[in-house]
């Protein structure tokens, strides 16, 4: 069940991205804003494919490292 919620969070999380507006942040001049909201590969059109294309990327990952490792998945693999 963990495997399935945690791929509805990253569907439903870029879902909600996409409807976003193509500029997230608007810095205004002489604000001392911290370096991610300067960001320009923070906008434009491919920015919620890219932010999607990475998070199942890692994702994915983790998924076959559990099924390489038969360990269990939730938490009582942390405990």
């Amino acid at each position: 069940m963990p495997i399935i919620t945690g791929l509805d969070n990253i569907i439903l999380g870029s879902a909600l991205d996409m409807s976003a507006p193509e500029e997230m942040w608007v810095v205004g001049e002489g604000v001392d804003a911290p370096r991610l909201a300067l960001a320009q590969s923070a906008t434009g059109a491919d920015r919620s494919g890219q932010a999607f294309e990475l998070a199942l990327s890692g994702f994915l990952a983790r998924c076959q490292e559990l099924l390489e490792d038969g360990g269990p998945v939730g938490p009582a693999a942390h405990g």
